[in-house]
């Protein structure tokens, strides 16, 4: 049988700081498709504004093209979208 990770449900728009701090090296994994990301890509919650209260999570794949410079690519996520998205598998840091 196949374990499955809890489903938690989260409406607020904005991580609290202690939230934040907890989440960063935090390793991540796609629950579904979505913004052209296969489903099961993974990626580190790498930076947060903290102006914003939002997360930002570097995907370990590919690089996305922005003029004649290579930079990684990265998604910034509310609690609602992270975890309705995502799914915690480990830390990095």
């Amino acid at each position: 049988m196949k374990a499955t990770a809890p489903v938690v449900v989260d409406s607020r728009e904005f991580f609290d700081r202690g939230e934040i701090r907890e989440k960063l090296g935090v390793l991540v994994c796609t629950k579904i498709e979505f913004l052209g990301l296969p489903s099961g890509t993974l990626g580190v919650v790498h930076r947060f504004a903290l102006s914003d209260k939002i997360l930002a999570v570097e995907w370990l794949m590919g690089r996305r093209l922005s003029r004649c410079v290579n930079q990684p690519l990265v998604d910034w996520f509310s609690p609602r979208e992270y975890y309705r998205f995502l799914v915690e598998v480990g830390k990095v840091r």
